[in-house]
């Protein structure tokens, strides 16, 4: 049974509904995939609030501050994956995030790190891993979990 951290870029309304369906889905309780969830950055209630409204918030993102909420949660959570889903705070900061999990990777030798990928998006593969059981997890997580039925 793989257990897969997920990197959340912030906790709003959105990513608790992803949770949720990603929670519910059962193709993953079918290929046994528990899953475990950290954010980049944790919003205030007023930036909540504004996300609901499109308002993009203000906020600070340092790789040692993102290489420890994710250490924290692999401490915890002891995942055999470990993905970063590329919402905003990746696509605002995609050198931090490469920073924090080549760290991440050196300290972790037997997990397997990998990006949510979507069209047109590169990624560096010294850091990233999407061998074909990476691969595999991604996609019944980010398509076909989340596919309409």
């Amino acid at each position: 049974m793989p257990k897969v951290l997920i990197v959340d870029s912030v906790d709003d309304a959105i990513t608790d509904r992803r949770r949720a369906l990603l929670d519910e889905s059962s193709l993953l309780k079918q290929q046994k995939i528990t899953l475990a969830y950290c954010c980049a950055v944790d919003l205030t209630s007023q930036q909540r609030f504004d996300l609901e409204f499109k308002m993009r918030p203000d906020y600070l993102l340092a790789e040692d501050s993102l290489f420890e909420r994710i250490n924290q949660a692999i401490k915890s959570a002891k995942p055999k994956y470990v993905f970063a889903h590329s919402g905003f705070v990746y696509h605002d900061n995609p050198q931090v995030y490469n920073a924090a999990f080549s760290r991440l990777k050196k300290l972790y030798s037997k997990i397997k790190f990998g990006l949510q990928l979507r069209g047109g998006m590169e990624f560096n593969e010294k850091i990233f891993d999407m061998d074909d059981s990476t691969k595999q997890i991604h996609d019944f997580i980010f398509i076909l979990a989340l596919e309409k039925k």
